[in-house]
């Protein structure tokens, strides 16, 4: 993990990875500094798991290419 993605994330409230991580390390490094949503990929949704994260949006699903869809979708739902 590249300390200056880091060095920013340590500014953030939540940090969302919105591609395949592929080594849980970088996972758990980010998670150390803040609540970590990961949410794209297989990859990504089994290391999310591994660490005992709840994940609410995932992409791609069926109907559901993308992660800007994705999100939308979450969206609308989160806001009736």
């Amino acid at each position: 993990m590249d300390y200056v993605i880091l060095k920013y994330a340590a500014d953030c409230d939540e940090i969302w990875h919105a591609g395949d991580i592929g080594d849980s390390s970088v996972l758990t490094s980010l998670q150390n500094i803040r609540t970590t949503i990961a949410v794209f990929g297989n990859i990504t949704a089994k290391a999310a798991e591994d660490h005992q994260l709840h994940i609410d949006v995932v992409a791609p699903a069926p109907g559901i290419p993308s992660m800007s869809m994705a999100l939308d979708k979450y969206l609308q739902e989160s806001n009736k």
